[in-house]
């Protein structure tokens, strides 16, 4: 925030350069455990949530300022980029947290080469010190304050009467914290639902989940397959590169597919833990989770696809017959383009 109120202050960035970034992030597809950021960026990110200068920082400002920023500044910026990209995780190894503090560091010195050690604040000396914090407590997601500033805006959102207030948001958090991990009777659940979505707070890129897309790997996953708008069918070239990509999956096996049961555009996966993730096609209702990262199919290097369908696969035991059903999703792999690092990390580009 205060870099952004610097660049305007100093004339680094105009009312019409506040204008163009705004419109080259409307332009973005987002990621559903990312979310849009709020469109205020032309009033110069007026009302921006912690969160949302997160999302800024990491996931669109490298493109959104490209070309607009002087190129020191760019560069300048690219730096604390970097930083918050490293540091700003759940999982955090001892080679990450010492380039994450080594990347502050070459921020906060080329910082006061460019502006001058008047706009210097007391957090850029802060900044020095999070790899020791870090080394204490863990990763910031185990110290920092966000979550309380969370759990104020969930309070806030409590109707009240006015009256007795802190009582009122006592019995409420209280009410969430006794219902909202119960197992309800299957039976139940839509009468049950009202209730339970006042107590879900699991939003935004606070939360994220990591798949095995491993198909040799059990990993105990519950998939359904979520109602389409239309029937889904096969067609010919599509049954055959399916019956050839599934066998060589499963070759080495005792298995091998006899029937192509169904095609759907959505997939809801539950794990053990009872976390649940959706993926779905790139034409379906459920595009903004259609990008994966996966081990491609040639090289088994990790590669950016989009998915096409889902097929559950029926295959039978050669041995003794037992059927077992397998969900495998067609994809449209994405290239490196010749631009891969134009942005800098860990900026990429794909076509």
């Amino acid at each position: 925030k205060m870099m952004v109120e610097l660049w305007k202050s100093s004339d680094i960035l105009s009312e019409k350069d506040f204008e163009v970034i705004q419109s080259r992030v409307d332009s973005f597809a987002c990621p559903s455990e990312v979310g849009r950021i709020p469109s205020k960026i032309s009033s110069s990110f007026s009302g921006f949530t912690a969160e949302q200068w997160k999302n800024w920082t990491i996931y669109f400002s490298a493109y959104a300022l490209k070309g607009i920023l002087q190129w020191n500044h760019y560069n300048c910026w690219l730096l604390f980029i970097k930083a918050c990209w490293l540091l700003c995780r759940r999982n955090i190894s001892a080679n990450e947290l010492k380039e994450g503090d080594r990347v502050m560091l070459e921020f906060c010195e080329r910082f006061v080469r460019i502006y001058g050690p008047t706009k210097c604040t007391m957090n850029m000396h802060l900044h020095a010190h999070i790899k020791e914090c870090i080394e204490d407590f863990g990763p910031v997601y185990s110290f920092w304050c966000f979550s309380f500033e969370r759990m104020n805006g969930v309070l806030g959102s409590y109707h009240t009467n006015n009256h007795h207030i802190s009582v009122q948001l006592t019995r409420r958090f209280l009410e969430s914290k006794l219902y909202a991990p119960s197992n309800w009777p299957s039976q139940f659940v839509e009468e049950y639902l009202p209730l339970l979505k006042g107590f879900d707070y699991n939003k935004g890129s606070l939360m994220q989940t990591t798949l095995n897309s491993n198909p040799s790997v059990d990993n105990t996953l519950d998939i359904t397959p979520l109602p389409s708008v239309r029937e889904c069918a096969f067609l010919p070239f599509e049954l055959n590169d399916l019956e050839k990509l599934v066998n060589s999956r499963v070759d080495g096996s005792p298995y091998q597919v006899y029937l192509l049961h169904r095609r759907c555009n959505a997939v809801m996966l539950k794990s053990p833990n009872q976390e649940v993730h959706v993926l779905g096609a790139k034409e379906s209702r459920h595009s903004r989770v259609s990008l994966v990262l996966c081990q491609h199919v040639d090289d088994d290097k990790t590669a950016l696809a989009s998915i096409c369908f889902f097929a559950e696969c029926i295959t039978k035991n050669r041995n003794n017959g037992q059927q077992k059903a397998l969900w495998v999703a067609a994809v449209s792999w994405y290239m490196p383009h010749e631009c891969f690092v134009w942005f800098g990390k860990p900026t990429q580009v794909w076509s």
